[in-house]
């Protein structure tokens, strides 16, 4: 690369790293914009709408002086926590959500809280079209069932507790019940074992009707439980307010919710481009703000219908920092090695502005130094 074009880029990284301080620029600002376009596109559409839902955490192992930094993940590390979710449609995907926050905030309620204004804004986008959420066990919570039936929507969430239900008038523990059910029902599914894809037999058990009671309500849900013998799957017990009446029907609700596996490498993108060792944004503000960059560049490379404000300038400069000689298609490694670039500089310039340096003139004795 040319002097000429390193001192361009480096002065549009400049630009984009105090852009991370305005308001133009802002998390809140960036997802508006994809917001609006998603509500557009999903007005115009037919069909099933999918919406995998992902809460999982950022770890920040080594970082020290971030703001707010929280305890996540199940081994208690440094870092924040995510929420993401992205609309299935027939062929296309889009990105309908990707927040964070920390329990160590200021203004923070609770999870649920999160959670509820996450489901929020993901209504916003949809309306009045029905939807099926697909969530894992840190959505097994009556509270989320209870917002997404308010919404007049659908739930397959992935069971964390063997919680208590009445089965034909009776109390019975829900997995419990079904893992001694009789059954000569088989599947065959392809599933991700240690990032291979691989065909596994379950055995298929499922129950139409059982209620889970609570203070205020009855919650009328239906359940279904997969079990292999592959040593290194888990047994998975499904449940949903979707009608199961048969075989067939609880086949596909086991379909549908292995649908969110096929937006983890999304998601992964995401986590380990902003849980780089290298990265120590110190403030908040800053660091939502980083999230809607690598969101831009996720969405790129993972080829999801997105437009965000800004979107192509920032797609060109990320490209410009990982090689691309503004000429041809701009591929992902190239995109990708460019935002790795860009989230080192805008680190050291975060910790060095953090620290009272004054880098223009540091600049100076280095380029002195260098003659």
């Amino acid at each position: 690369m040319s002097k000429g074009r390193s001192s361009k880029v480096e002065s549009k990284a400049k630009s984009i790293y105090r852009a991370t301080e305005s308001e133009e620029f802002s998390w809140e600002k960036t997802m508006n914009s994809l917001y609006k376009y998603n509500s557009q596109i999903i007005e115009q559409s037919e069909g099933e709408i999918l919406i995998p839902v992902d809460l999982s955490s950022l770890e920040k192992k080594e970082a020290n002086r971030m703001e707010a930094l929280d305890r996540v993940g199940k081994e208690v590390k440094k870092g924040y926590w995510i929420i993401g979710a992205m609309g299935i449609i027939g062929d296309k995907r889009l990105l309908l959500e990707c927040s964070l926050y920390s329990t160590k905030e200021e203004d923070f309620l609770s999870q649920n809280t999160e959670i509820e204004k996450a489901l929020q804004r993901i209504k916003e986008q949809t309306k009045q079209k029905e939807v099926i959420f697909l969530m894992d066990m840190g959505f097994d919570n009556i509270k989320v069932m209870r917002q997404i039936e308010e919404q007049k929507n659908k739930y397959i969430i992935r069971a964390y507790h063997d919680r208590k239900v009445e089965i034909r008038g009776k109390e019975r523990k829900l997995k419990s019940y079904l893992q001694t059910k009789k059954t000569d029902t088989y599947i065959e599914l392809w599933v991700k074992i240690e990032d291979k894809k691989k065909k596994v037999r379950f055995t298929l058990r499922y129950i139409p009707e059982a209620y889970i009671k609570t203070q205020d309500n009855t919650y009328k849900i239906a359940a279904v439980h997969l079990q292999s013998t592959e040593k290194k799957l888990k047994e998975m017990l499904l449940i949903t307010n979707l009608r199961i009446n048969n075989e067939i029907e609880a086949a596909e609700v086991v379909k549908r919710y292995l649908k969110r596996w096929t937006i983890e490498d999304f998601f992964k993108f995401i986590k380990e481009s902003l849980g780089m060792e290298a990265i120590r944004v110190l403030k908040l503000k800053r660091i939502r703000a980083v999230l809607s960059w690598t969101v831009v560049a996720a969405a790129y490379i993972y080829e999801v219908h997105a437009h965000i404000n800004g979107d192509k300038e920032i797609i060109r400069v990320l490209a410009t920092l990982g090689g691309w000689i503004g000429r041809g298609k701009i591929g992902k490694k190239v995109l990708k090695r460019g935002l790795e670039k860009f989230l080192t500089v805008i680190t050291t310039l975060a910790i060095l502005k953090d620290m009272g340096a004054d880098i223009e003139e540091m600049k100076k004795k280095i380029l002195h130094r260098s003659r």
